[in-house]
């Protein structure tokens, strides 16, 4: 995250970007130590026997608390990755002007590459039909207990 998501992490620049948004530099040295502790907090509830630690019926609380924790980290982890892009985009004039998707009717460029249309119809029919084969087969068989 911090080395190459974020374009932190550099020696010579006391471990920061030369360009930044945010005008705290303190900002950058708690994302960083947040994100490390964050990015392996889940691991906790890996350990066989947590409850006793926080007792039997606080371990449930305690997966909850993570989750939100992982989501305000991914949350931080996206803002520094959109302020970084942004930098790196407009210093290098980096930009694109069409970014052709699978549903496009074909050009030139991507012409010889797409698929025909009845080539996406049979693979999205392969694919309900094995999804509902699955389900069905889940719904038939219950596992026993």
């Amino acid at each position: 995250d911090i080395f190459i998501d974020w374009g932190l992490g550099h020696k010579e620049n006391r471990l920061l970007r030369k360009q930044r948004m945010f005008s705290r530099d303190l900002f950058y040295y708690v994302a960083m130590v947040v994100d490390l502790f964050l990015r392996f907090s889940w691991c906790v509830t890996l350990v066989p026997g947590i409850s006793i630690f926080f007792g039997e019926g606080y371990a449930m609380y305690l997966t909850l608390v993570l989750a939100v924790l992982e989501v305000l980290r991914r949350t931080m982890w996206s803002l520094i990755r959109v302020e970084y892009e942004h930098l790196y985009n407009t210093q290098g004039y980096r930009r694109v002007e069409y970014i052709p998707l699978h549903f496009d009717p074909p050009t030139e460029e991507n012409e010889d590459k797409s698929k025909p249309k009845w080539a996406v119809l049979i693979e999205l029919t392969i694919f309900v039909l094995l999804v509902t084969g699955i389900s069905f087969m889940a719904l038939v068989n219950p596992p026993d207990d």
